[in-house]
């Protein structure tokens, strides 16, 4: 059967590779069909249909197939067809078995197949030669940089736009085509291709209009940046340098922002020389200068603010001198990320009194228009007032906390607590609770203090079972009718209205569960016979309920 001319050649490779790692499983074959599954990043089925011997039809659940192309599944699919029956010894070598196999041929016959093998596959035939001959090395990078074109372009089809049906196939390409090229250069330590290679990706991605829903882009862009870092790691120095202009000069805006940010990120990460941290801070400065920080549309704002705070971080690393730092903070004493890296440096030095006053100012320059930054200076606060030994000023503000700004919050609870007596206590706890209005705030409060009674009520009163569950072993003991009453009542609410197999799966599971409360299985079994009797007709929900 000579089925190989219905695929693109570079489909047949991929076909070929998924073949061989094993990905065909579950395969059926009869005298007019094949069935199997196709393992990777997701499981995809094939079917094909046969007709005196050739293939008539194919399908595959893949995107890629969708369109009503031949995809790498089938062909996977129809290589296992092919060796179905044959004798598999080959496939069941081990390494090791392989390997002496391969010492123990003859020369000659080794030589040959080896030529045949090159001669005919010319990833293999570059990647020999560039292993002999390091000067061929850019004909191979060339050929691997076609070969993801192809992957690109075959992805974009006629309109230039990768859908969300079809971008799960073209990540899965091209990490693929990493796996093939740019691991074995890795492993080979030909790291300078590997950079080149892991920057086409990057430049590629750029390059393409898709539905990204699934987040394939981050994944293949973290996978470049582990290369960088795997390189970096044994890199030599003209290597490193090399990198270190790369990503220093592409930081400019020419690919979009979130591809830019992993340059970005492995720059600021990983040079720190003093050289490289020199040249980086004039970068910054260059760019700060060519913005105002006062500008009113958000895209320039967002641009000074980001380029000042790394030129806060820069400075600091470099260890500049602290009238120099001073100096730089005060100009920009407005953005909260420069005061809030002043505070931390005060609370490194334990200079408590500093650190409250920046705080106060802090509060009263972010409370209207940051108001959760403005919560974290008043914990700050809270904290630098207890250090500083002035606990007038610490009762204050942790009673501000507790009863105004975080009255639900557990740790200020318990920390408020601290203040009063055993006697004093109730009645301050009640002030709180007559504060907090959300139910599920309240119950961690009422759980804290032990308050069942309280607890109960509401887990009761709130819809559904996930009150219930996050507070069953707290309330179980001592109320075990009322917790199996809330399940009863819940399950049969939800029962009313038909539903999918997987929701019926679901409430079989309550319903198990249920089982095991004290009056439990006589519940469900009343609930098992009712539901039978009323909802007879809904075919699915019966099948669940007899695997219970």
């Amino acid at each position: 059967m000579r089925w190989e001319k219905l695929f693109e050649p570079h489909i047949l490779e991929r076909g070929y590779a998924y073949y061989r790692e094993g990905s065909v499983t579950d395969i059926s074959i009869n005298e007019d069909q094949i069935d199997a599954t196709v393992e990777g990043s997701e499981d995809y089925s094939v079917t094909i249909d046969l007709k005196n011997g050739q293939v008539e039809d194919m399908e595959c659940t893949c995107p890629y197939a969708e369109d009503g192309k031949n995809c790498k599944h089938m062909a996977a699919v129809l290589y296992a067809y092919e060796n179905e029956g044959k004798d598999k010894q080959s496939q069941k070598l081990t390494y090791e078995q392989l390997k002496d196999a391969v010492d123990n041929a003859e020369s000659v016959l080794l030589r040959r197949f080896l030529t045949d093998i090159l001669w005919r596959n010319e990833k293999y035939r570059l990647q020999f030669l560039s292993m002999l001959h390091p000067e061929q090395e850019k004909d191979m990078l060339a050929a691997a940089k076609d070969r993801l074109d192809e992957i690109v372009d075959d992805a974009e089809g006629y309109d230039g736009y990768i859908d969300y049906y079809a971008a799960s196939g073209f990540i899965d390409d091209i990490s693929e085509w990493m796996v093939e090229e740019i691991d074995p250069l890795l492993e080979r330590r030909q790291d300078r291709a590997a950079f080149e290679l892991s920057i086409h990706v990057i430049e590629s991605l750029n390059s393409v209009e898709m539905d990204d829903s699934d987040g394939g882009i981050t994944e293949i862009a973290s996978r470049c940046y582990e290369i960088w870092e795997t390189i970096l790691d044994r890199s030599d120095e003209k290597l490193e340098e090399e990198m270190f202009e790369f990503f220093l000069n592409n930081i400019d805006g020419q690919i979009v922002d979130y591809l830019e940010d992993y340059y970005e990120d492995i720059l600021m990460a990983r040079f720190d020389k003093p050289e490289y941290l020199k040249k980086k801070l004039a970068l910054y400065q260059m760019y700060l200068e060519a913005v105002n920080p006062n500008a009113a549309d958000w895209t320039s704002k967002h641009h000074a603010e980001h380029c000042i705070q790394q030129i806060q971080s820069l400075m600091i690393q470099m260890e500049k001198p602290q009238e120099e730092l001073d100096a730089f903070n005060k100009k920009y004493w407005s953005y909260p990320f420069i005061r809030k890296a002043y505070m931390e440096e005060c609370k490194a030095k334990q200079q408590w009194t500093v650190l409250i006053n920046v705080l106060l100012e802090s509060i009263e320059l972010d409370e209207k228009n940051a108001p959760g930054l403005a919560q974290g200076y008043h914990v700050m606060l809270k904290d630098a007032y207890l250090q500083a030994d002035q606990m007038e000023n610490y009762q204050k503000e942790l009673t501000l906390l507790a009863t105004q700004i975080m009255p639900g919050n557990i740790d200020i609870f318990r920390e408020y607590k601290q203040l009063f007596s055993e006697n004093q206590w109730p009645e301050k706890r009640e002030e709180i609770f007559s504060i907090v209005k959300e139910k599920y705030i309240l119950n961690r409060l009422y759980s804290e203090e032990k308050l069942l009674d309280r607890l109960l009520e509401n887990v009761i009163s709130s819809p559904g079972l996930y009150a219930l569950r996050d507070y069953e072993a707290e309330l179980l003991p001592a109320y075990p009718q009322q917790i199996l009453d809330k399940y009863v009542q819940e399950i049969n609410a939800e029962a009313k209205n038909a539903a999918t197999r997987n929701t019926y799966q679901n409430w079989v599971n309550i319903l198990r569960h249920m089982r095991s409360l004290p009056g439990g299985k006589e519940a469900v079994r009343q609930i098992v016979n009712e539901w039978r009797d009323v909802y007879r007709r809904r075919k699915a929900m019966m099948e669940e309920l007899n695997k219970l």
